[in-house]
């Protein structure tokens, strides 16, 4: 079943049960999803689907981190949306991926951070990421 697949059951769930919490980020991820077919011109992949779903959440912690900032914590709700992400990748996954891509790329030096980071989230693929993490953690290798 493809993500978009997934995202329709589970909005129909949420319509039965009425539950507008759900519904609405569903309706808009769904509606985020439709408008990058439009524009691509064919069915979004569920990596393209995934992609989405990211921007989404990130999105989504973003505006909650401002909520609480300002003393509107209530508003803050957690994300239903992080359910239909991969498992995150682990303090352990980031150590090897970047060792990998480090003897893979073989860099001259900090120039060459975005290849490694590159090579990195290749190997990282299939897990949710944090990019500022991946990033630190090279910059920090190739800082050695």
């Amino acid at each position: 079943m493809s993500m978009k697949d997934t995202l329709k059951k589970a909005k129909i769930a949420a319509m039965k049960a009425k539950d507008k919490a759900k519904l609405n980020p569903i309706n808009l991820t769904l509606a985020d999803i439709q408008n990058l077919e439009i524009a691509n011109g064919h069915e979004a992949t569920d990596e393209e689907a995934l992609k989405v779903i990211q921007k989404g959440v990130k999105t989504r912690r973003e505006t909650a981190k401002l909520y609480e900032d300002k003393g509107l914590a209530d508003k803050a709700a957690p994300d239903f949306l992080e359910t239909f992400l991969p498992a995150a990748a682990s303090d352990e996954d980031y150590a090897k991926a970047v060792a990998d891509a480090v003897a893979e790329v073989n860099p001259a030096g900090p120039k060459d951070m975005g290849r490694v980071v590159k090579a990195a989230r290749a190997a990282l693929a299939g897990k949710t990421i944090d990019g500022g993490k991946l990033a630190g953690l090279v910059k920090a290798e190739l800082n050695k």
